[in-house]
């Protein structure tokens, strides 16, 4: 409640007063190169070094286990790294690729037992992938980890993720969605808020 942000849906910073946050839907979900050619042409066509701070957020669709987790991260960085030195005076925020819940109980414990896929644990485990690379490249700017902020319930604080071949991955807390994939009320408000004292904190 002691933030005061004046939130507006709009690509062009040209007419909104400072302490605006500005946002857009860009490209098309399962096509992430479209949203990375809107973003980066934003950026081009009047925001670079208008705006303190920029980023992009792919949806989780953006890459499953049929994707190639150093190819979407390949684009991203191009796109971004020329951004970057083409508009010094604003930060690039990179976002960690979202997560969703993977199902529990008998009957996955089973497939693990005895090496059969489960589609939303390899699904993760791509954008796990992403996500790796994105943490070690980036480790010097600011990274907002959505997917380990997903994986959080935010009522007991617990991290929910799943053991495959000797590896933990995260998932989504069943705390933060209805769906298994999309936030909840309550999970927006948790990722909102972060996200808030996130940037507040930027320098």
């Amino acid at each position: 409640p002691a933030v005061k942000l004046n939130i507006v849906e709009s690509e062009s910073a040209g007419s909104v007063a400072p302490g605006a946050f500005l946002h857009s839907n860009v490209g098309k979900n399962r096509f992430p190169q479209t949203k990375i050619d809107q973003f980066q042409g934003a950026l081009e066509s009047g925001l670079g070094n208008q705006v303190d701070a920029a980023f992009l957020k792919f949806c989780y669709v953006d890459l499953s286990q049929a994707g190639d987790a150093q190819e979407l991260f390949q684009q991203y960085q191009a796109s971004v790294d020329g951004l970057k030195a083409k508009f010094p005076e604003t930060t690039f925020v990179h976002f960690t690729l979202p997560v969703k819940s993977v199902p529990t109980g008998l009957k996955t414990s089973v497939k693990n037992l005895i090496g059969r896929e489960v589609p939303e644990q390899m699904d993760n485990v791509r954008r796990a992938e992403y996500n790796a690379l994105l943490r070690e490249t980036y480790s010097a700017d600011p990274i907002f980890d959505i997917a380990r902020m997903e994986s959080i319930d935010p009522a007991t604080g617990e991290s929910f993720s799943f053991s495959l071949n000797g590896t933990q991955y995260e998932a989504m807390s069943p705390g933060n969605t209805d769906d298994g994939g999309h936030l909840s009320e309550t999970g927006k408000r948790w990722i909102a808020e972060q996200l808030i004292v996130f940037l507040a904190n930027l320098e």
